[in-house]
């Protein structure tokens, strides 16, 4: 079988989260009058492969952007920046606030502890949810 994006893309492997080490050159670090600091990459990277894990939509990088509009939101809503982007993202307000704040939270929580699912990798670059794939037999000359 052969696997398949929804838009006909073939699906090229599972998408994943690697750690590594960005090597620095010796001699190449300054420090900047802010306390923060530059430097040189020397030009390789050291990949930790014992921590790869395959990508899911419920993980730190896909909940992220959830959990942070919630959170905006919750505190344009107190402060009364009734024109704040994560604010009018929610849609129709309610009376009291902390009805607002409470389904802000709610919701955003629902979506980071929901159901976990793999991600996958399409030869267009596209990332798909495991249950979005399309299996083809090998002789189907069909795709999606």
């Amino acid at each position: 079988m052969r696997a398949f994006a929804p838009n006909g893309s073939p699906i090229l492997g599972t998408l994943e989260r690697l750690s590594g080490r960005a090597e620095v050159s010796e001699d190449s670090w300054t420090k900047n009058q802010d306390g923060t600091v530059d430097f040189e990459y020397q030009g390789g990277t050291e990949i930790f492969y014992d921590d790869q894990e395959t990508r899911q939509t419920n993980d730190d990088v896909a909940t992220y952007p959830v959990l942070k509009t919630a959170l905006e939101a919750i505190v344009a809503r107190i402060k009364g920046e009734w024109d704040h982007p994560a604010l009018k993202a929610t849609g129709p307000l309610r009376t009291p606030t902390t009805d607002d704040v409470l389904a802000f939270a709610e919701n955003a929580l629902a979506t980071a502890s929901g159901p976990t699912v793999r991600l996958f990798l399409s030869e267009d670059g596209n990332e798909w949810p495991e249950d979005q794939i399309v299996l083809i037999e090998d002789d189907d000359e069909e795709v999606p």
